[in-house]
């Protein structure tokens, strides 16, 4: 084989590995997330992604497949296009059974004004979108669930409003709570962010007419070589090669 061939091997088997990681990591957050992938559209964006998105799909049973414009620098377009905002993060366990609403009040406050001094240096007097999490769990586990909580004046009996929206929270990734177990609030976050109208809906339209070749060049396709055809005695591969018995 003539070593542009060999390049070009080696070339093709880097290409396979980085997509059979990526189809790994996706069936991964599927099963995590509880999603069937092939109910959706995969959306093809930043350094090379376009290369791989074909293959992935392919592997991942995914039907559609969208690349849009500047695909290779999508990244660099949500840069520009993105929310100017900032988000405020406070430690400030409270157990829900013992609800301090003016503690509540105080810190989203705190929280509120924090997020929005800084997002005005850079947003000007535009209408802001304030989100606020609150990071809850059972009292002793390691680890919370992030819930999205009203941004207002809180009241002595809305302990009961918070924990509804936890049970809520973690019903939806585990398919059950756990009854007469304590929850506390471990932890807040409060996000502004300046306000961004949605870009334009393009609805999905069929070919228009084929497409045509404008050109033609090599391709190289990786195929499977025979054992009996190769030599590793007098040889070394240069390539990514998999090497099998036929045991026939």
């Amino acid at each position: 084989m003539p070593p542009i061939a060999f390049v070009a091997a080696r070339e093709v088997g880097h290409h396979r590995r980085a997509g059979g990681v990526g189809v790994g990591a996706a069936r991964m957050h599927a099963v995590e997330s509880g999603k069937d992938l092939a109910d959706h559209t995969m959306i093809a964006f930043g350094g090379a992604a376009p290369l791989h998105a074909a293959r992935l799909c392919g592997k991942l049973g995914i039907g559609a497949l969208l690349i849009p414009p500047g695909a290779g620098v999508g990244s660099a377009i949500g840069f520009l296009r993105a929310p100017f905002g900032f988000e405020s993060v406070r430690s400030a366990c409270s157990r829900l059974d013992a609800f301090d609403a003016a503690q509540v009040n105080g810190l989203s406050s705190e929280l509120r004004d924090e997020a929005t001094a800084f997002v005005r240096q850079g947003a000007g007097e535009g209408p802001l979108r304030i989100e606020c999490t609150a990071f809850m769990r059972y009292v002793g586990q390691g680890w919370e669930v992030p819930v999205e909580i009203e941004v207002r004046e809180y009241r002595p009996g809305d302990g009961a409003v918070l924990r509804a929206l936890f049970d809520e929270a973690y019903a939806r990734l585990f398919g059950r709570v756990i009854d007469r177990l304590g929850v506390e609030i471990v932890s807040w976050s409060l996000r502004a962010a300046s306000e961004v109208p949605p870009p334009a809906t393009i609805p999905r339209t069929g070919p228009e007419r084929a497409a045509v070749s404008t050109g033609s060049r090599r391709l190289f396709d990786a195929r499977p070589v025979g054992s009996k055809r190769l030599r590793w005695s007098s040889a070394r591969p240069c390539a990514p090669a998999i090497s099998s018995r036929d045991r026939r």
